[in-house]
């Protein structure tokens, strides 16, 4: 029988998750349970910012004391490291982050999330309880990752009447109240374009993008993060499709320019708007090591690359060339 390194140590302590992971019965379901009020504690005082922040911390502590167990202990995947369902149970707590979407002044008519069977057509996801069972989100399905333009192209094939106003956002950021509200208003005073609060514009200085923010203030590209509102009729989703297929597959991480440039192409003009609060961003998103900002050398980088190459393949249609 294996030797249990001792409580006494700090790391062993935080790898069991204060014992719990001696429990002689079901030691990742203590783990999880012993867990659950210190996440209710953080989200409750601290909010999702800290819930966050404290679920990347568990996680990278994790790796260490989990590393630290087995050297002492001399096993490997030893049962009593729960520290590991800790972190997991902090991040199954992320329903709170739809809240924004949930409590919005003009509510939506269906809220659907759309995931492909494996990020990045490596690591399969797996789908909380919470989430499968909801009644308020609707889970689209694909069996191919296509990259961030996913965000939309599920919703495109169950959506078809070409009137449908369709509003993407990321799920790292916390939206203000009136996002549905002044995006919808937005669209139905000018239904030929698309709207965003956050947009930029390619400028002729290297790499540079110059921000474009305001009411009703043209730009060439619509960032995804900032939510954006379209027309079903804005897309050709044949078009679409073919386009994914036919360019380089390092530009299916650079959703926000394969969006805004497929709709120009269609004659659908980009404006920003104005939100009456700002942005929450998550601090998971931008932690991520696999974030989109550090794709390909960076998004300016990788944006720049984009245009020249579809410039040269007169494909390019934001600034008015095709």
């Amino acid at each position: 029988m294996t030797q249990r390194p001792p409580l006494s140590d700090l790391r062993i302590l935080l790898a069991t998750w204060f014992g719990s992971g001696y429990s002689p019965k079901a030691p990742g379901t203590a783990g999880s349970l012993l867990a659950l009020p210190f996440g209710w504690t953080i989200a409750h005082f601290g909010g999702e910012i800290w819930l966050g922040v404290a679920t990347i911390v568990a996680t990278f502590v994790g790796i260490w004391v989990a590393n630290v167990y087995m050297a002492q202990a001399g096993e490997h995947d030893p049962g009593p490291v729960v520290i590991d369902e800790v972190a997991g149970q902090w991040l199954a707590m992320l329903p709170l982050v739809l809240d924004a979407l949930f409590n919005q002044l003009t509510s939506a008519d269906a809220v659907y999330l759309n995931l492909p069977e494996s990020y990045r057509n490596r690591d399969v996801y797996r789908i909380p309880s919470w989430l499968s069972d909801s009644l308020q989100v609707t889970l689209l399905r694909r069996v191919d990752d296509l990259g961030p333009v996913m965000k939309i192209l599920p919703a495109l094939e169950v959506e078809t009447d070409p009137d449908t106003l369709l509003i993407t956002v990321d799920d790292d950021v916390r939206y203000p109240p009136d996002t549905i509200s002044a995006l919808q208003t937005a669209a139905q005073s000018n239904p030929q374009s698309a709207f965003g609060s956050k947009g930029f514009n390619f400028t002729n200085i290297g790499q540079h993008l110059e921000p474009v923010r305001g009411n009703h203030a043209s730009c060439h590209v619509l960032q995804g993060y900032g939510a954006c509102a379209y027309r079903r009729r804005h897309f050709d989703i044949d078009r679409l499709h073919f386009s994914l297929a036919s360019e380089p597959k390092e530009f299916r991480f650079s959703d926000d320019v394969i969006l805004s440039n497929h709709i120009a192409s269609r004659g659908v003009s980009r404006f920003t708007i104005k939100f009456s609060s700002r942005l929450e961003h998550m601090p998971w998103g931008d932690d991520d090591p696999q974030s989109l900002k550090f794709i390909e050398g960076g998004t300016h980088r990788r944006y720049e690359s984009m245009r020249q190459w579809l410039i040269k393949e007169r494909k390019w249609f934001v600034q008015g060339r095709g």
